[in-house]
């Protein structure tokens, strides 16, 4: 993975998909497309939507978006602060996950959502891509910290977002062009076998 600088992140987060030569081979979304996420889901579908739109890859395509968004919103719905973390034992002292930072991710949401007002009535979710992306790069200046952190640690739900994608399974397989099924167990038999090519269902 390569060092990113804390403004051509979001830039790297949108080329990587043309970087990697996919247009061809798996469904590009349309820009500025609403699309629910689950019942449950913490976030305003339409801002997390926008969202998801300005900063994850676009080949990913609608569906791979959409399941993108299911995973992340899942993910932090289920995050339990406090909880204890793995740990060697006997010696080592016991750890336990941080606060959860939804509070501040939604936020967030809205306060990028009150920023496009001033643009476009229709908020955020209006917006084209170039002023989304404009207007979330000028939310993540002057954060400081790893470019690439944890989503946990992530200070901003841009970032929260962009990193829970990329070290995710699919992300790796997006990188590399391939259904590598990373942290997913193959049969030893099976390990001389290179992954086959990436499909759009992979990702879905």
């Amino acid at each position: 993975m390569p060092s990113f600088r804390r403004r051509s992140f979001v830039v790297f987060a949108l080329r990587v998909g043309a970087m990697l030569g996919l247009a061809r081979a798996l469904p590009v979304s349309a820009a500025g497309s609403v699309i629910a996420t689950d019942a449950a889901s913490p976030f305003d579908a339409a801002l997390l939507d926008a969202l998801g739109a300005a900063v994850l890859p676009s080949e990913l395509g609608e569906q791979g978006r959409a399941a993108a968004l299911r995973r992340f919103s899942a993910w932090i719905t289920g995050y339990v602060p406090g909880a204890e973390l793995n740990h060697p034992y006997p010696a080592a002292p016991v750890t336990q996950l941080p606060a959860s930072p939804l509070p501040a991710w939604q936020q967030q949401l809205r306060e990028l959502d009150a920023a496009a007002r001033a643009q476009s009535p229709g908020g955020f979710a209006a917006l084209d891509l170039p002023a989304r992306q404009a207007l979330i790069a000028q939310s993540l200046a002057g954060i400081k910290g790893p470019d690439l952190p944890l989503p946990i640690d992530a200070p901003h739900v841009a970032l929260g977002l962009m990193t829970h994608f990329f070290q995710s399974p699919q992300g790796t397989d997006l990188c590399y062009r391939a259904a590598v099924g990373k942290a997913m167990c193959r049969p030893l038999d099976d390990v001389h076998i290179a992954p086959r090519a990436l499909r759009p269902e992979d990702l879905a």
